[in-house]
């Protein structure tokens, strides 16, 4: 991009209004490239403090790893209105501990979507987001998707939201059926969930048991079981045993891959489903 023309000692960049200039600023990949064009244009100094969305990407360039926390802590200081959308991709130089100070600041902040993507943590440690997330009145959609290696969800302190209605999980393992049955529960407003690649062993059944779900999503066909079970080290090689779906209001079923050996589905509503099971053995 080149600095805004200025004729006559008028900047036209600056002459937008706001809404607009935060539509071209949304577009940029990340927050740090939001920032650092700033100084094209006298007003976009400081206008990017007050964009709906903050995207922030860890990596080795152009941040470090104690360079992108003192980044993400400088951004979120800075803010001076809530925020619709945060999403953050960070490597496994950050524990929980740091990652839910960060999410604190967002929760204070409004947050309406919150977007996480993991790497494969400190030590192979659990994922546990903190407890404001329960008493975020403004939370309605959370993504939390792990790549590299699947990790553990922890309940204990989120155990749930009176205000989520999208919650897609990606390559998260499933431990407990009470605690995510719980979980669930305590999510009264839920429409829309989805598990993507997601690990079910250990479990002998699984039930979903939302009043008010529209649209379910299970999709595990990009899974290694192999190599999952020897890395985890599994003592029987078994899916889980019995998914159960009892979701009156559900409309959208779409099921693909390899989830649990047997099914009981409580589906009044349904009108449109796609089921395509996959052997694990194939």
């Amino acid at each position: 991009m080149k600095k805004s023309n200025i004729e006559n000692g008028v900047d036209r960049i600056s002459e937008l209004p706001d809404p607009i200039l935060h539509s071209i600023l949304s577009r940029l990949d990340s927050t740090e490239e939001v920032v650092r064009n700033s100084v094209l244009s006298t007003r976009w100094k400081y206008l990017w403090t007050s964009i709906p969305s903050i995207n922030l990407m860890s990596g080795p360039k152009p941040f470090g790893e104690n360079r992108f926390k003192e980044f993400v802590y400088w951004v979120l200081a800075n803010r001076t209105q809530g925020l619709d959308s945060f999403s953050l991709r960070c490597s496994n130089h950050y524990d929980m501990q740091t990652i839910g100070r960060w999410i604190h600041l967002v929760v204070m902040r409004k947050v309406k979507k919150l977007t996480l993507s993991l790497g494969c943590g400190v030590n192979d440690e659990a994922i546990v987001l903190p407890r404001c997330l329960v008493d975020c009145d403004t939370l309605e959609e959370l993504l939390l998707a792990v790549y590299l290696l699947s990790r553990f969800f922890e309940y204990e302190k989120f155990h749930g939201s009176k205000t989520l209605k999208v919650l897609r999980l990606h390559n998260v393992e499933l431990l407990d059926n009470d605690l995510v049955q719980q979980f669930l529960t305590n999510c009264p407003l839920l429409e829309d969930l989805s598990f993507i690649d997601c690990l079910t062993y250990n479990l002998d059944s699984l039930v979903i048991s939302c009043p008010n779900l529209k649209t379910l999503r299970i999709y595990n066909k990009g899974l290694d079981y192999d190599s999952v079970i020897k890395r985890k080290k599994y003592e029987e090689e078994k899916l889980c045993e019995r998914l159960t779906l009892i979701c009156p209001k559900l409309v959208s079923l779409w099921y693909e891959g390899h989830m649990a050996n047997h099914f009981a589905f409580d589906v009044k509503s349904l009108k449109k489903a796609m089921i395509e099971l996959e052997d694990v053995d194939e």
